[in-house]
């Protein structure tokens, strides 16, 4: 699987992602409502001015630690 983060910056508007994983908090567990995400996939609708990722996988952004792959380029 080709894994890559939003600091790699290769997901752009309107390609189609994976999310493979989150950050985790302080503590070292992944939030409930990040955890159910992973697994998704959904399209790109915007990308943040810091990079940050939004989509159609159910309203978290992807953030810089964050991991996703590539499906399908727009």
């Amino acid at each position: 699987m080709n894994y890559t983060t939003k600091k790699d910056a290769r997901a752009k508007e309107g390609d189609t992602i994976m999310i493979d994983g989150f950050a985790t908090d302080r503590d070292g567990t992944i939030p409930e409502s990040e955890r159910r995400l992973i697994g998704k996939t959904g399209v790109v609708t915007f990308v943040g001015g810091m990079g940050d990722l939004h989509g159609t996988w159910g309203g978290i952004g992807i953030l810089p630690n964050d991991q996703y792959h590539v499906i399908e380029e727009a």
